[in-house]
Protein backbone atom coordinates (compact mmCIF):
# COMPACT_ATOMS: atom_id res chain seq x y z
CA UNK A 1 0.00 0.00 0.00
CA UNK A 2 1.81 3.28 -1.05
CA UNK A 3 1.84 5.83 1.50
CA UNK A 4 0.55 9.41 1.60
CA UNK A 5 2.72 11.86 2.37
CA UNK A 6 3.68 15.69 1.83
CA UNK A 7 4.62 14.91 -1.93
CA UNK A 8 1.30 13.97 -3.01
CA UNK A 9 -0.32 17.57 -2.29
CA UNK A 10 1.75 19.97 -4.47
CA UNK A 11 -0.28 23.16 -3.62
CA UNK A 12 0.33 22.35 0.41
CA UNK A 13 4.39 21.18 -0.75
CA UNK A 14 4.93 24.71 -2.15
CA UNK A 15 3.30 26.43 0.74
CA UNK A 16 5.10 24.97 2.95
CA UNK A 17 8.79 24.69 1.20
CA UNK A 18 8.85 27.80 -0.79
CA UNK A 19 11.96 30.04 0.24
CA UNK A 20 11.40 33.37 2.10
CA UNK A 21 11.79 36.13 -0.54
CA UNK A 22 14.72 37.35 1.95
CA UNK A 23 16.49 34.11 1.51
CA UNK A 24 15.89 34.02 -2.77
CA UNK A 25 17.35 37.52 -3.08
CA UNK A 26 20.27 36.65 -1.01
CA UNK A 27 21.04 33.28 -3.02
CA UNK A 28 20.16 35.45 -6.47
CA UNK A 29 23.21 37.92 -5.35
CA UNK A 30 25.26 34.77 -4.72
CA UNK A 31 24.80 33.77 -7.95
CA UNK A 32 24.86 36.86 -10.17
CA UNK A 33 28.03 37.77 -7.90
CA UNK A 34 29.67 34.49 -9.34
CA UNK A 35 28.27 34.76 -13.24
CA UNK A 36 29.33 38.83 -13.16
CA UNK A 37 25.56 39.21 -14.09
CA UNK A 38 22.08 38.13 -13.64
CA UNK A 39 21.92 34.29 -15.27
CA UNK A 40 19.99 33.73 -18.68
CA UNK A 41 18.92 30.19 -17.72
CA UNK A 42 18.39 28.01 -14.72
CA UNK A 43 17.70 24.17 -13.91
CA UNK A 44 16.49 22.42 -10.95
CA UNK A 45 16.66 18.54 -11.41
CA UNK A 46 13.94 17.95 -8.56
CA UNK A 47 12.04 20.83 -8.82
CA UNK A 48 8.78 20.06 -6.96
CA UNK A 49 6.05 22.42 -7.92
CA UNK A 50 8.99 25.31 -8.64
CA UNK A 51 9.23 26.00 -5.26
CA UNK A 52 12.28 27.84 -6.17
CA UNK A 53 12.17 28.26 -9.88
CA UNK A 54 9.00 30.46 -9.35
CA UNK A 55 11.50 33.13 -8.04
CA UNK A 56 13.78 32.93 -10.91
CA UNK A 57 10.26 33.11 -13.47
CA UNK A 58 8.96 35.98 -11.72
CA UNK A 59 12.60 38.00 -12.68
CA UNK A 60 11.83 36.90 -16.48
CA UNK A 61 14.53 34.13 -16.22
CA UNK A 62 13.80 30.91 -19.02
CA UNK A 63 13.65 27.95 -16.12
CA UNK A 64 14.03 24.54 -16.87
CA UNK A 65 12.28 21.81 -14.28
CA UNK A 66 12.84 17.98 -13.81
CA UNK A 67 10.51 15.97 -11.10
CA UNK A 68 9.72 12.31 -10.89
CA UNK A 69 6.15 12.92 -9.52
CA UNK A 70 3.29 14.25 -12.59
CA UNK A 71 1.41 16.08 -10.32
CA UNK A 72 4.45 18.31 -9.26
CA UNK A 73 5.58 19.06 -13.43
CA UNK A 74 1.89 20.35 -13.67
CA UNK A 75 1.71 22.41 -10.71
CA UNK A 76 5.65 23.69 -11.97
CA UNK A 77 4.50 24.22 -15.21
CA UNK A 78 1.50 26.44 -13.98
CA UNK A 79 3.42 28.49 -11.51
CA UNK A 80 6.05 29.43 -14.04
CA UNK A 81 4.05 29.97 -16.81
CA UNK A 82 5.56 31.80 -20.29
CA UNK A 83 8.96 31.21 -18.36
CA UNK A 84 8.79 27.40 -18.38
CA UNK A 85 10.51 26.33 -21.12
CA UNK A 86 10.87 23.01 -20.41
CA UNK A 87 9.66 21.17 -17.37
CA UNK A 88 9.76 17.87 -17.78
CA UNK A 89 8.89 13.89 -15.96
CA UNK A 90 12.00 12.28 -15.03
CA UNK A 91 14.58 10.78 -12.50
CA UNK A 92 16.76 13.29 -11.19
CA UNK A 93 19.77 10.77 -12.01
CA UNK A 94 19.19 10.41 -15.34
CA UNK A 95 18.20 13.91 -16.74
CA UNK A 96 16.62 14.35 -20.33
CA UNK A 97 16.24 17.41 -20.87
CA UNK A 98 15.85 18.15 -24.85
CA UNK A 99 17.38 21.95 -24.68
CA UNK A 100 20.04 23.65 -22.37
CA UNK A 101 22.61 23.21 -21.75
CA UNK A 102 21.82 25.67 -18.68
CA UNK A 103 23.72 28.53 -17.13
CA UNK A 104 23.00 27.83 -13.56
CA UNK A 105 22.05 23.90 -12.40
CA UNK A 106 20.71 23.88 -8.77
CA UNK A 107 19.36 21.27 -6.27
CA UNK A 108 18.97 24.22 -3.03
CA UNK A 109 16.12 21.80 -1.55
CA UNK A 110 18.44 19.06 0.10
CA UNK A 111 16.50 16.19 -1.79
CA UNK A 112 19.96 14.68 -3.25
CA UNK A 113 20.39 14.14 0.03
CA UNK A 114 17.62 11.10 0.14
CA UNK A 115 19.58 9.62 -2.98
CA UNK A 116 20.41 6.12 -1.45
CA UNK A 117 24.17 6.61 -1.65
CA UNK A 118 27.53 7.71 -2.91
CA UNK A 119 27.36 6.26 -5.95
CA UNK A 120 23.14 7.38 -6.78
CA UNK A 121 24.58 10.98 -5.97
CA UNK A 122 27.43 10.77 -8.40
CA UNK A 123 25.09 9.45 -10.79
CA UNK A 124 22.43 12.50 -9.86
CA UNK A 125 26.08 14.92 -10.10
CA UNK A 126 27.08 13.57 -14.08
CA UNK A 127 23.89 14.48 -15.23
CA UNK A 128 23.35 17.49 -13.84
CA UNK A 129 27.06 18.57 -14.47
CA UNK A 130 26.51 17.36 -18.81
CA UNK A 131 23.44 19.37 -18.45
CA UNK A 132 25.28 22.65 -17.14
CA UNK A 133 27.18 25.36 -19.85
CA UNK A 134 30.43 25.72 -19.57
CA UNK A 135 31.26 28.99 -17.38
CA UNK A 136 27.80 28.15 -15.43
CA UNK A 137 27.24 27.10 -11.60
CA UNK A 138 26.41 23.51 -10.19
CA UNK A 139 24.90 24.84 -6.83
CA UNK A 140 23.96 21.70 -4.58
CA UNK A 141 22.71 21.23 -1.16
CA UNK A 142 23.86 18.37 0.75
CA UNK A 143 24.19 17.43 4.73
CA UNK A 144 27.59 17.24 7.04
CA UNK A 145 27.54 15.27 9.67
CA UNK A 146 26.58 17.88 13.35
CA UNK A 147 27.55 17.17 16.67
CA UNK A 148 25.69 14.13 17.93
CA UNK A 149 21.97 14.76 19.76
CA UNK A 150 20.32 12.47 21.43
CA UNK A 151 17.82 10.48 19.55
CA UNK A 152 15.29 11.15 18.56
CA UNK A 153 15.45 15.07 18.24
CA UNK A 154 13.79 17.69 16.31
CA UNK A 155 15.54 19.22 13.49
CA UNK A 156 13.15 22.31 12.58
CA UNK A 157 9.67 22.70 12.88
CA UNK A 158 7.75 25.74 11.19
CA UNK A 159 4.26 26.73 10.04
CA UNK A 160 2.72 28.24 6.71
CA UNK A 161 -0.59 29.89 5.42
CA UNK A 162 -1.95 27.82 2.35
CA UNK A 163 -3.20 30.33 -0.42
CA UNK A 164 -5.38 31.57 2.23
CA UNK A 165 -7.35 28.17 2.89
CA UNK A 166 -6.18 27.52 6.19
CA UNK A 167 -2.66 26.51 7.80
CA UNK A 168 0.03 24.17 8.35
CA UNK A 169 2.96 23.08 10.21
CA UNK A 170 6.10 21.17 9.07
CA UNK A 171 8.15 19.06 11.43
CA UNK A 172 11.36 17.14 10.69
CA UNK A 173 12.88 15.01 13.17
CA UNK A 174 15.93 12.50 13.38
CA UNK A 175 14.52 9.25 14.53
CA UNK A 176 17.52 6.99 14.17
CA UNK A 177 21.29 7.59 13.08
CA UNK A 178 23.54 5.10 11.19
CA UNK A 179 26.96 6.59 12.10
CA UNK A 180 29.42 4.26 10.03
CA UNK A 181 27.05 4.74 6.59
CA UNK A 182 26.39 8.29 7.44
CA UNK A 183 22.90 8.37 7.14
CA UNK A 184 20.20 9.41 9.43
CA UNK A 185 16.39 8.09 9.52
CA UNK A 186 14.37 11.10 9.30
CA UNK A 187 10.18 11.16 10.43
CA UNK A 188 8.90 14.39 7.83
CA UNK A 189 5.34 15.39 9.84
CA UNK A 190 2.94 17.75 8.77
CA UNK A 191 -0.35 18.93 10.66
CA UNK A 192 -2.98 20.51 8.29
CA UNK A 193 -6.15 23.08 9.69
CA UNK A 194 -8.64 24.08 7.56
CA UNK A 195 -7.83 22.33 4.62
CA UNK A 196 -10.09 19.51 3.87
CA UNK A 197 -8.68 18.30 0.59
CA UNK A 198 -5.25 17.34 2.95
CA UNK A 199 -5.53 14.56 5.86
CA UNK A 200 -4.88 16.18 9.24
CA UNK A 201 -1.76 14.74 9.63
CA UNK A 202 0.44 13.51 7.10
CA UNK A 203 4.28 11.10 8.35
CA UNK A 204 6.52 9.72 6.15
CA UNK A 205 10.07 8.64 6.74
CA UNK A 206 13.35 8.04 4.59
CA UNK A 207 16.93 8.08 4.86
CA UNK A 208 18.75 10.81 4.69
CA UNK A 209 22.84 10.76 3.33
CA UNK A 210 25.72 13.21 4.91
CA UNK A 211 29.19 13.45 3.79
CA UNK A 212 32.64 13.68 5.90
CA UNK A 213 34.11 16.10 4.31
CA UNK A 214 37.43 14.69 3.49
CA UNK A 215 35.25 12.11 1.61
CA UNK A 216 33.48 14.73 -0.59
CA UNK A 217 36.43 16.30 -1.42
CA UNK A 218 37.76 12.89 -2.79
CA UNK A 219 34.14 12.43 -5.04
CA UNK A 220 34.44 15.73 -6.08
CA UNK A 221 38.20 15.33 -7.11
CA UNK A 222 36.25 12.73 -9.76
CA UNK A 223 34.45 16.01 -11.11
CA UNK A 224 37.10 18.06 -12.58
CA UNK A 225 35.41 19.86 -14.57
CA UNK A 226 33.87 21.50 -11.13
CA UNK A 227 35.59 24.34 -9.71
CA UNK A 228 34.68 24.74 -5.47
CA UNK A 229 33.27 28.61 -5.45
CA UNK A 230 32.01 28.79 -2.03
CA UNK A 231 29.55 27.37 0.42
CA UNK A 232 26.59 28.70 2.88
CA UNK A 233 24.39 27.60 5.42
CA UNK A 234 21.09 29.42 5.92
CA UNK A 235 20.50 30.14 9.21
CA UNK A 236 17.36 32.08 10.38
CA UNK A 237 16.81 33.40 6.36
CA UNK A 238 20.43 33.93 6.30
CA UNK A 239 22.93 33.07 4.48
CA UNK A 240 26.36 32.25 6.15
CA UNK A 241 29.39 31.39 4.52
CA UNK A 242 31.36 28.36 5.08
CA UNK A 243 34.59 27.39 4.56
CA UNK A 244 36.23 23.50 3.58
CA UNK A 245 37.28 22.42 7.14
CA UNK A 246 34.11 24.38 8.84
CA UNK A 247 30.87 22.69 7.40
CA UNK A 248 28.30 21.49 9.63
CA UNK A 249 24.97 20.17 8.77
CA UNK A 250 22.53 21.17 5.83
CA UNK A 251 25.20 23.35 3.27
CA UNK A 252 24.57 24.73 -0.25
CA UNK A 253 28.23 23.75 -2.52
CA UNK A 254 28.90 26.09 -4.94
CA UNK A 255 31.24 24.73 -7.93
CA UNK A 256 32.01 26.69 -11.64
CA UNK A 257 31.77 24.52 -14.37
CA UNK A 258 34.95 24.76 -16.76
Amino acid sequence: MKTVSLYDYPELYDSLRTPSPAVFQQVWEVICQHLGRQPHSVMDPACGPATWLGYFAERGVPVAGNDIEPGMVQAARKKCGAQAFEIIEGDMRDLKFQRGPFEVSFELSGTCGMLADEQNFRRFLRTVSDHTASGGLVMVTIFFPEPACEIPYVVDSWAAQVNGKGHARITYEVIDTHPSRFVDRVRRSVATDGLPQCPATLVDEYDMFSWHENHFAEVMADYPELLFSCSYAINNDVLHFTDPGHQRGETTVVFRRL
